[in-house]
């Protein structure tokens, strides 16, 4: 019995020591440095040198390669998705070679695995270019063998880069720096991805892409000069860089010159700039003035001709999206009166509208951050289509005295455009100074609104040195046809209805003149009160009619031409009424905004919004990927029309996609709305009938003539509403601009 006892305890003891040694067993730490080795098939061993080989010779047909049979690929990781700026996704390479691995999941990996990548199942493909592996499993596709292997990065040169070869590779590029206009910006946008680009110091550039998911998205970019390591990526035909790490992006050294922005903003009391010091074809690089890429990758280049030379921006066979670049003087000390004046050329002309040139000023532009200055739009002269190819054109003396007060002042030229809006444009003789030119001044022995120039003195004081500024006075007797850039012959003019261009008359002295070279053509600038009463597109009742008016006495469409017309009820006087001060009892220009107008919407999710036609507009479409039905008002303030008669409703309007239901766009007016309720449901509304629609089927505007609203005389508080409505069959988009009640 004590027998039994003393085995059963030893039995115990035992026990109790076999756990006691398993216990202590299991608290001795693991080597992690040693990764747990898996066993998965090897089968054919593949290099990605030999795996993009096979997807390279494979027809159409066979893509993308789906792996049926057992092979491995052995290679080491160069970047993983730890920081987020990729996900689900790693780069590797071996000696042949770099590819991207995509899987299904979450990789587990990290840079410097050393890892066996089996290939069964995997599926080789491209995504815009990118060679990927796709298809992965890191439980059943990868063997983590060794840890730490870290790659090291190849020296290159962004032409290296670009030059192709490098696609899915560790790199480090040195001497480069984020352009101008990125600074900043942070890394990504906060609602995806942020391209930015990085230069050298020869203006070579490519996008650094980061993701908004990065750890780094929100970091600013720095403003200095120095190295990156990246991933090389590529989408398409654009190549592409993948950061690891913001702590493989070092630049904190000066930035190079060469025409990236920054560099000395020293004050300078003038500026007398002919530009032929420039080096043909190379980015312009001045001391003191700056030349930046706000968007894209080209900037403003020397040009040589014939020993003259200037500066030139074009986004010609640019394959840009969008092109935007600043050449930004130095800062001018504004302690006294100052002129600016200049000379523009343009060719192969290709815009859309005015704004491929315009001159901008600045008073606290840091000489780097574009954005982050306040800019002003100088109303200056420079070359448009209508000019020749290849002439330059005076600005004029532009007053800078609004400037004075501050310590200095910037001018900037900003070109836009892209590769299909590619118009060439120059710029030449830039001076910054007290002494004026006399560009812009009058003419003499003549030339006021009382004793106007006669059409022939006109076409003689033409493109004067320095032009001749005043009113002339003529016959309307037609206008330029429509896609016509320069006038060359008579084809090319319209003597007689209809007219087909709202942009142009021609004046001659004799009233039924037939002859264009004794004509002078007028510019009607958009948005204005000249070109919306004078225009014989929407008005050709006033062909024959005189018109006294105000400008610049320069080149039109190749011809003698007046030109820069502020185009107010001030700037002219037509016969029979219309200009010299107006009688308009109400306007609304839509310049920037709704401005007095209110907008109510009864059914659907769109609205009356503000755009940028005709000088500004009110815009409404009931489109959205699909037609949706809507009712929209656009009502205006209450209109005072007591003491009043005769009053009429004028404005322009242009409609597409109407499929003739114009019953869906109709112009209203009430006397008993309280201005404040929906008008769909409060107020005695009447349609007006419009005298003049556009087409409806393109963006053409068209005046709708004189609306007769003399019943509502005597009423203070008359209301016009315009009332859109579409459906799930028609939805078109409707733009009206210029509200005028006189």
């Amino acid at each position: 019995m004590i027998m039994n006892k003393l085995k059963s305890l030893n039995n115990r003891l035992a026990l109790l020591v076999l756990l006691f040694s398993v216990l202590l067993g299991g608290c001795v730490k693991k080597e992690f440095d040693k990764p747990p080795i898996g066993k998965l098939p090897v089968g054919e061993v593949k290099t990605i040198a030999e795996l993009i080989s096979m997807y390279d010779n494979a027809s159409a047909n066979e893509k993308p390669i789906v792996f049926d049979y057992d092979a491995s690929l052995y290679a080491v990781v160069n970047m993983d998705e730890t920081s987020g700026n990729i996900y689900k996704s790693v780069f590797v390479k071996d000696a042949t070679g770099a590819i991207n691995l995509r899987f299904t999941g979450e990789s587990g990996l990290r840079t410097g695995d050393s890892v066996q990548v089996y290939l069964r199942k995997a599926i080789l493909n491209d995504y815009n270019k990118l060679y990927q592996i796709d298809n992965l499993n890191a439980d059943s596709n990868i063997v983590i063998l060794a840890n730490k292997k870290y790659p090291e990065p190849e020296v290159v040169t962004i032409s290296q880069i670009l030059a192709g070869g490098y696609q899915a590779k560790l790199i480090k590029l040195e001497n480069v720096q984020f352009i101008s206009g990125d600074l900043g910006k942070n890394y990504a946008d906060a609602s995806g991805y942020g391209n930015r680009f990085i230069e050298d110091c020869n203006g070579k550039s490519i996008i650094v892409r980061s993701s908004n998911y990065a750890n780094f998205a929100t970091k600013p970019l720095p403003e200095g000069k120095g190295s990156l390591i990246a991933v090389v990526g590529i989408f398409n035909t654009t190549y592409q860089l993948y950061i690891r790490t913001v702590s493989e992006v070092d630049m904190t050294g000066t930035r190079c010159g060469g025409g990236g922005g920054g560099g000395d903003v020293t004050p300078v009391a003038e500026v007398n700039e002919n530009f032929n010091s420039v080096t043909a074809d190379q980015d312009i690089s001045f001391t003191g003035w700056t030349n930046i890429a706000e968007a894209g990758t080209r900037k403003w280049q020397g040009k040589l001709f014939s020993g003259n030379g200037y500066a030139q921006a074009t986004a010609y066979n640019s394959g840009l999206t969008s092109m935007v670049s600043w050449m930004i003087t130095p800062p001018v000390i504004m302690d006294q009166k100052k002129y600016l004046r200049f000379n523009t050329a343009k060719a192969f002309y290709a815009h859309n509208d005015n704004t491929g040139l315009t001159v901008w000023a600045s008073t606290d532009f840091d000489g780097t951050n574009i954005a982050g200055a306040s800019w002003t739009q100088l109303n200056v002269t420079v070359a448009t289509q209508a000019d020749a190819d290849h002439t330059f054109i005076k600005s004029g003396d532009y007053d800078l005295s609004p400037f004075i007060g501050n310590d200095y002042v910037f001018i900037a030229f900003k070109y836009r455009g892209s590769d299909t809006e590619s118009t060439s444009y120059r710029v030449d003789d830039v001076y910054i100074g007290t002494e004026p030119d006399g560009g812009g001044g009058g003419g003499t022995g003549g030339g006021t609104q009382e004793e106007p120039f006669t059409i022939a003195q006109a076409i003689e004081s033409n493109n004067a040195t320095p032009y001749v500024v005043g009113w002339i006075k003529g016959y309307i007797v037609g206008s330029v046809k429509a896609d016509v850039s320069q006038v060359t012959s008579g084809d090319d003019v319209l003597f007689n209805p209809p007219f087909q261009l709202a942009t142009n008359v021609l004046l001659a002295d004799n009233i039924n003149e037939t002859d264009y070279t004794k004509c002078v053509i007028v510019n009607l600038p958009a948005g204005t009160a000249l070109r919306t009463q004078v225009n014989l597109l929407d008005t050709p009742g006033n062909h024959k009619k005189w018109l006294n008016v105000t400008g610049t006495l320069r080149t039109y469409f190749g011809q003698p031409g007046l030109r820069d017309c502020p185009g107010t009820e001030s700037d002219f006087v037509l016969e029979g009424g219309g200009g010299g001060g107006g009688d308009a009892i109400f306007t609304e220009d839509f310049t920037t905004t709704l401005g007095s107008f209110s907008h109510f919407s009864v059914v659907g999710p769109q609205i009356w919004e503000w755009a940028n036609f005709d000088g500004g507009c009110a815009k409404m479409s009931g489109y959205a990927t699909t037609n949706i039905a809507n009712e929209d008002w656009l009502v205006s303030p209450a209109i005072n029309l007591s003491g009043h008669t005769g009053s009429v409703l004028e404005f322009r309007q242009a409609a597409n996609y109407v499929n003739s239901q114009w019953d869906l766009l109709q112009v209203m007016i009430s006397s008993d709305y309280n201005g404040s309720s929906s008008p769909a449901e409060q107020g005695t509304w009447t349609e007006l009938a419009v005298p003049n629609r556009p087409p409806g089927t393109n963006w053409t505007f068209l005046n709708s003539g004189p609306i007769d609203i003399s019943a509502y005389n005597g009423q203070s508080a008359v209301y016009i509403a315009f009332k859109y409505r579409s459906t799930t069959s028609v939805a078109s988009t409707w733009e009206i601009s210029k509200v005028e009640v006189k």
